[in-house]
């Protein structure tokens, strides 16, 4: 996600840390909005619907295509995929019931 993130804002690791530096994380914040108890407690109930937002936003302000394959980030949307209510990973249908590759 951070190299969709930095490819998207021209952001280098320095910059992404001094962002977050400046405006704090952003969980602590919703956590206090809510009035949550704990970080976690926000992070479990909102990772996947937060994490589905970023994701389009991504893809819909793309001014060109990242090239792919990007195989880094198959592991992200596969957890999207499974985390996210209407998502689908399309290589988990395609698996026979045995669990090897059809």
């Amino acid at each position: 996600m951070n190299t969709l993130m930095d490819l998207k804002y021209g952001l280098s690791p320095e910059e992404r840390r001094d962002f977050r530096q400046l405006y704090g994380d952003p969980w602590f914040m919703v956590q206090c909005l809510l009035g949550h108890s704990s970080r976690e407690t926000t992070v479990d109930r909102y990772l996947a619907p937060v994490a589905d937002l970023q994701l389009r936003s991504m893809l819909a302000g793309a001014a060109e295509s990242a090239a792919a394959p990007m195989p880094e980030l198959d592991v992200v949307f596969a957890r999207i995929a499974r985390e996210s209510e209407g998502i689908q990973d399309l290589d988990d249908c395609m698996r026979p019931a045995g669990g090897g590759i059809a």
